[in-house]
């Protein structure tokens, strides 16, 4: 299982994850070990392309190699992310110029999106459950509250992961739950 921890990208591992399928496979990776074969059977894409993208995210520190199994006179590699949750770190934005943010930072946006849809269709469906809670704030802040108010969210978001233990509690059942979150400065001159 990868480390709980945040891995905090730098520009290269953004470039890397600028890739929608790059994206898709790192996903599949933070749950579980896969290799090229097993990720063929998920995506439906060519084990040749698969691996090349393995190696992509392996050459970027984004995934890791944690087992070889032999397979009929070949070897079966396993790669599993090095983290289960990744940040862009606010200085990697800012030394990329506004066209290679957007280029780069827009697919990874566009696929947490496609995420959240996919995951509040079913969940909007009438299942019985409570309803999704959904805010957008504007909020003006000092630099000094933003970065406190930031610190709060992380520490917040670390409490999540370390209470998503995957066990059985007691005689509680356990539920699944989905969060997205984004925190972000402003554009200046934006109404």
């Amino acid at each position: 299982m990868p480390s709980d921890t945040v891995h905090v990208l730098d520009g290269a591992q953004l470039r890397v994850l600028s890739n929608p399928l790059r994206q898709q496979i790192l996903g599949l990776l933070c749950g579980e070990a896969l290799s090229a074969a097993r990720l063929t059977e998920r995506l439906e894409r060519p084990p040749a392309n698969l691996h090349y993208h393995l190696e992509r995210l392996r050459s970027a520190g984004l995934a890791e190699l944690v087992e070889e199994r032999p397979v009929r006179g070949a070897t079966e590699k396993f790669f599993r992310a090095v983290a289960s949750n990744f940040s862009i770190a606010p200085e990697t934005l800012s030394r990329l110029p506004a066209a290679g943010i957007q280029h780069r930072l827009l697919p990874v946006i566009r696929r947490h999106a496609e995420w959240v849809l996919g995951e509040l269709g079913p969940a909007l469906s009438g299942s019985g459950a409570s309803p999704p809670v959904t805010s957008h704030q504007r909020l003006r802040l000092t630099a000094a509250e933003a970065r406190r108010l930031r610190e709060r969210l992380l520490e917040w978001l670390e409490d999540c992961r370390r209470a998503d233990g995957g066990a059985e509690r007691g005689d509680e059942p356990m539920e699944d739950w989905a969060l997205f979150s984004a925190f972000f400065r402003r554009a200046q001159g934006r109404p």
